[in-house]
């Protein structure tokens, strides 16, 4: 563990994060900005961290990018006539670790193991504020109490969310939860049809998963898990930097790659 994460850094800075913002606003490829994503580990991000907090705004919003980014890859080369999907998928993420961050498997294992383990209430059990349950809770009731929700309408939902923490949280705990929610935003674009505002990448994904299985896939909870997801990496990323280095882009790309893996986790375990 010691060597975790040492190579492979993902910074976003000016153009790349715009042409990333593009990317996920179309259902083409995501590889042209992956391109732009991979940066050199001496690059420098632009924006400045709010007071109190660790993470730029830059930095947040290129988690969520990354987020979408990696679950691209995953789901436009599922192999639907593997026999265990769930295997497939963990595949897919490892090869992720393998190429993008060069670790070991052994490493990859123990990190994707950690992110979907329970995301929500190790969220709970490390913050003694109730506002950060509140903006996470609420949020994702209403998304699942209006089946009929357009992706403008989470977007209202999240700005207003995103404006209540910036005025009512400092520090980690706004990290928190401003990672959930522009993770849960960029999520629910992601999975969401394109008859309502999102990209439709995911929602094709998950009609192929529906129609293989016979089961229902409730987009809504893989976004909640998602922004859980991202927000539970980010406080597991920080602990596993105590074993050795690690850039601030690296730690950006890893808790991108590990929200996404939870989101792939959570589709899955909907079949079983």
């Amino acid at each position: 563990m010691k060597n975790f994460f040492k190579i492979g850094v993902f910074l976003l800075v000016g153009s790349a994060l715009l042409s990333c913002d593009k990317a996920l606003i179309s259902t083409e490829p995501y590889s042209d900005c992956k391109q732009n994503v991979i940066s050199n580990e001496n690059a420098k991000l632009k924006s400045e961290p709010i007071s109190g907090r660790t993470l730029t705004d830059t930095q947040i919003d290129s988690i969520a990018i990354l987020h979408n980014l990696f679950l691209s890859q995953v789901v436009s080369n599922f192999e639907f006539n593997s026999n265990n999907y769930l295997d497939e998928m963990y595949y897919k993420f490892e090869s992720i670790g393998l190429e993008n961050f060069q670790i070991s498997k052994n490493e990859i294992e123990v990190f994707l193991n950690s992110c979907n383990n329970d995301n929500y209430n190790y969220i709970k059990s490390n913050s003694e504020n109730p506002k950060i349950i509140y903006i996470i809770d609420d949020l994702v009731q209403n998304i699942e109490s209006n089946p009929d929700i357009t992706f403008n309408e989470v977007h209202k939902q999240v700005s207003i969310k995103t404006k209540f923490a910036e005025n009512n949280l400092r520090g980690v705990e706004q990290e928190m939860a401003i990672v959930f929610l522009k993770t849960f935003e960029k999520s629910s674009y992601f999975w969401m049809p394109a008859i309502k505002g999102g990209s439709g990448v995911g929602s094709n994904f998950i009609d192929k998963v529906e129609d293989k299985t016979g089961l229902e896939v409730n987009w809504g909870r893989i976004a909640a898990a998602d922004g859980a997801g991202a927000a539970g990496v980010l406080l597991r990323t920080w602990y596993l930097a105590a074993f050795g280095p690690m850039s601030w882009g690296t730690i950006v790309g890893a808790i991108g790659w590990g929200a996404a893996w939870a989101s792939g986790y959570a589709l899955l375990t909907q079949l079983m």
